[in-house]
């Protein structure tokens, strides 16, 4: 979990009511501020819409950490763009770690 972390923060610790760190968003995503830290295993924060990113690592079975990675929004939110969006995010953050 602290690999991915350090990864996703770049190194630098996220703070509450600061804006979330770049490695947890997504182009469509613009960060918000962080309303839930707890290193290295919750990030969450709002988003101008007023909906949340929550990315929560937990144990895997073995072969690296189990990330769950939710999104929030208004009625009007578009769970199928957002759904595209974050899986292209986390194949990316994958395949950077495979390199590691």
């Amino acid at each position: 979990m602290e690999t991915v972390w350090a990864e996703l923060t770049s190194g630098t610790e996220p703070l509450k009511g600061a804006p979330a760190p770049k490695g947890f968003t997504a182009p469509r995503t613009p960060p918000g501020p962080v309303s839930e830290v707890h290193a290295p295993d919750l990030l969450a924060f709002t988003t101008h819409s007023g909906g949340e990113i929550r990315w929560q690592l937990t144990p895997g079975t073995g072969h690296g950490p189990r990330l769950v990675l939710t999104e929030s929004g208004p009625g009007d939110f578009d769970a199928e763009s957002a759904l595209t969006a974050w899986q292209s995010r986390v194949d990316a953050l994958a395949a950077r770690l495979l390199e590691k």
